[in-house]
């Protein structure tokens, strides 16, 4: 928690992550982030609610009979305060950009599917499931026009997580289907900026120039699979990073042993010369 002094006479406790809220905090916070993000709140003014929410503070009608100083003391106390909320967001020239640091799944016992982040990470979550939500999750991104097929891989993408059918997921609260996509697009997040595993993202060119090699999840589990990593699908997801980390070393030790020149396969993949050499030479 983060103590704030008031007036040298007291103090306030803000909190400075996720697993600092309690369950109807979450759902609070969850709730008004669909809206900062739907556009119908300003970043400042989630803030504020939260901050509301959290301390419990109401000028209510005794704010009305303050003088105009004391009311401009008060207004600045709670921009101040607000903007101590900062866990979640940051915000640069009107861009909103989120800060993914969930150590663990915000709902707990109320979600089967865990990732756990700690000095290592623990998750339950298969390499098949992860590879179906990654699909769902770029079809939700990519369709933010087509209200209906946004919703329907919404309901798919958290029924896959819960582990139950998408009518159940249709019944349960927004801000939870909400927050359930939120918290897997912070996983997925979190494998783009490993140290080891982000090489399997940096292929920057490969993302624009449709001649460079790029698979999606469900495809690199097939390529696995052919190439003899049994199993696959079952694996716990950190254990599939791994061999696709393994697969990419293979590949490129293969490639030079054959003859390639390093210029050649990073032209082919879009990886740079720099992470060719650190893979072969690993």
């Amino acid at each position: 928690m983060k103590r704030i002094e008031l007036n040298g006479k007291a103090s306030l406790s803000l909190p400075e992550c996720w697993e600092e809220l309690n369950e109807k905090q979450v759902f609070f916070t969850f709730r008004q982030l669909s809206r900062l993000f739907a556009g119908e709140l300003t970043p400042f003014e989630f803030q504020l609610q939260l901050l509301i929410e959290l301390t419990g503070y109401r000028p209510g009608l005794r704010f009305r009979s303050y003088d105009e100083e004391k009311k401009e003391n008060i207004r600045h106390n709670l921009i101040f305060l607000a903007e101590q909320l900062d866990f979640i967001f940051s915000v640069d020239e009107n861009k909103i950009t989120p800060i993914y640091n969930f150590k663990r799944n915000p709902f707990g016992p109320q979600s089967p599917v865990y990732f756990n982040r700690d000095v290592t990470v623990e998750t339950n979550i298969t390499a098949r499931q992860y590879a179906d939500c990654v699909d769902l999750l770029t079809a939700i991104q990519s369709q933010q026009d087509d209200v209906h097929v946004a919703e329907r891989c919404s309901l798919k993408l958290v029924s896959i997580l819960q582990g139950c059918t998408e009518e159940e997921v249709r019944n349960m609260r927004p801000e939870f289907v909400f927050g359930m996509i939120y918290w897997f697009t912070s996983i997925c997040h979190f494998f783009r900026e490993h140290p080891v595993f982000g090489i399997l993202y940096s292929r920057s060119k490969a993302e624009t120039d449709e001649s460079k090699i790029s698979l999606g999840m469900s495809e690199i589990i097939l390529y696995l699979e052919k190439e003899g990593y049994a199993f696959v699908e079952d694996k716990n997801l950190i254990d599939f990073f791994y061999a696709q980390v393994k697969a990419l070393k293979d590949t490129i030790n293969k490639a030079i042993g054959n003859g390639a020149k390093i210029e050649d396969i990073a032209s082919a993949t879009g990886l740079s010369t720099y992470n060719i050499h650190r893979l072969s030479n690993e």
